[in-house]
């Protein structure tokens, strides 16, 4: 079971899970429930987390990891075309994906990158017999010095790029507790567009601790981040929230409901006290 939440700021782009996993027969017979890290980095450029059977992100984050790599490689290896070697009979899937955007100059196109992504699992999963409708996934990466941020629906692993006017995403069981809180972000801090790597990072953070703590079980606590930004202000790169930066989180989600609790305290009005009883009148002296 699970909980993503994925955000594509103005300077990047951030990516959140929990790390409930359950073990069992079927999706409605749980025998055990358990811990895993869901959020997975394809050299320091890609972030790769899914919902659904957990081998099925095993295979996507291997997928990814030979695609992008040779994406980035040069258009030759060696003496040869990249597109001569992917027809050799040693060729990966991956490896003639990346060959056709090389051979049509489309390595810089961000769309067609999440549709050769798409067709790769797709395809996997065909392969061995499995049913689609299993798995989804996000996946964060830079394309041209840019960061881009795609969601893989559920239902048959489509691709839909997030936008800058369509810039947030929840995904897993955990959806229909985190979707109310992301509306909330979208009328008070996202009001005015897109939001900061910051801000997102808060945001991501609160919405899904607080989808966790309503839950009924099946999502649960610690929280998992990546983020994609330009840590050195000229190449963006990713990195995984460390234990320290997950408490700092933890602690401003916490200020942050203690703020809100502090705001309506001075808007109560105070029970007004008794009126003082009149003083006793003397009586008139004859």
């Amino acid at each position: 079971m699970t909980i993503l939440v994925g955000v594509l700021a103005r300077d990047g782009a951030v990516v959140a899970a929990d790390q409930a996993v359950t073990v069992g027969l079927s999706a409605f017979q749980n025998t055990i429930a358990d811990r895993v890290e869901k959020l997975h980095l394809v050299g320091d450029q890609v972030i790769v987390t899914g919902t659904g059977e957990t081998g099925m992100l095993q295979r996507l984050s291997r997928s990814a990891q030979h695609f992008f790599g040779y994406l980035r490689a040069p258009a030759t290896i060696g003496d040869s075309p990249l597109q001569v070697l992917a027809n050799t009979a040693c060729f990966l899937p991956e490896m003639v994906a990346a060959a056709r955007l090389h051979e049509m100059r489309q390595t810089n196109d961000a769309v067609q990158i999440g549709v050769m992504i798409s067709q790769l699992m797709n395809e996997a999963i065909t392969e061995t017999h499995g049913n689609r409708g299993q798995f989804g996934a996000l996946i964060a990466y830079v394309v041209d010095n840019t960061p881009h941020l795609c969601q893989f629906q559920m239902a048959d692993f489509q691709p839909e790029q997030k936008t800058d006017t369509s810039w947030y995403v929840s995904m897993g069981t955990g959806q229909i507790l985190a979707d109310p809180y992301l509306a909330l972000m979208r009328r008070t801090f996202w009001k005015d567009g897109q939001p900061s790597v910051e801000s997102a990072v808060f945001t991501a953070f609160w919405v899904i601790y607080h989808a966790i703590e309503a839950a009924p079980g099946l999502i649960a606590h610690p929280i998992d981040m990546a983020v994609l930004k330009k840590w050195d202000g000229e190449r963006y790169t990713a990195r995984l929230m460390t234990d320290a930066e997950r408490e700092e989180h933890l602690d401003a989600v916490r200020a942050s409901d203690q703020h809100l609790v502090a705001f309506l305290q001075p808007h109560i009005s105070p029970i007004p006290p008794p009126p003082e009883p009149p003083s006793p009148s003397l009586p008139k002296s004859e």
